[in-house]
């Protein structure tokens, strides 16, 4: 059985666990919608409020900002899921078919061990933002921060779901948008 991605389904566990991360990379990426929906109608109030009625409204760039680190980071989850990162595939030449599902998997765990080690590391800017408070709306800087854990570990997530879905297989991405298929 072939998938939209033209990846072989093997097994009911592999087609479970390829559902999931599909479920997980669209609620995702609605939410990185909605987020981008916010940000511009923020901005956009700004401009209005600056340059047509002479208003200084300070929270709308404060609220840009924390909008954007969020939705940034949110989409490298779904980088990884789609395999839209950075790639090797000027090298997959001159490597045997043999050994390009284990150069995959092996790059798959450094990603994975480095979205980790980022998500790790991040809990020390949250636990470090509970004693700062943002300038306008002084709320802990916590919850800006919070975002380098959350998609760092989002990130691991759908980097296992990926390597899981992709091992063995010729993954072909589904949609145009670009990206490395391997």
């Amino acid at each position: 059985m072939v998938n939209k991605n033209n990846v072989k389904n093997t097994s009911p566990l592999h087609r479970k666990i390829s559902a999931i991360g599909a479920m997980v990379n669209k609620a995702n990426e609605q939410t990185i919608a909605v987020l981008i929906f916010l940000l511009v109608l923020d901005v956009w109030l700004g401009i209005v409020a600056r340059y047509i009625f002479h208003w200084q409204i300070p929270w709308t760039e404060e609220l840009a900002r924390y909008i954007m680190i969020w939705g940034i980071l949110l989409a490298v989850p779904c980088c990884c899921y789609r395999r839209e990162h950075i790639g090797l595939t000027s090298l997959q030449g001159f490597i045997s078919e043999s050994i390009k599902p284990y150069l995959h998997l092996l790059l798959d765990l450094v990603a994975l061990i480095f979205f980790l080690i980022l998500a790790y590391t991040g809990t020390a800017f949250v636990e470090k933002g509970l004693s700062q408070f943002s300038t306008v709306y002084s709320i802990p800087m916590a919850v800006p921060y919070a975002a380098i854990p959350a998609a760092f570990l989002l990130a691991a997530f759908q980097t296992c779901i990926a390597m899981f879905r992709d091992f063995g297989c010729e993954y072909v991405n589904e949609d145009s948008l670009g990206g490395t298929d391997i």
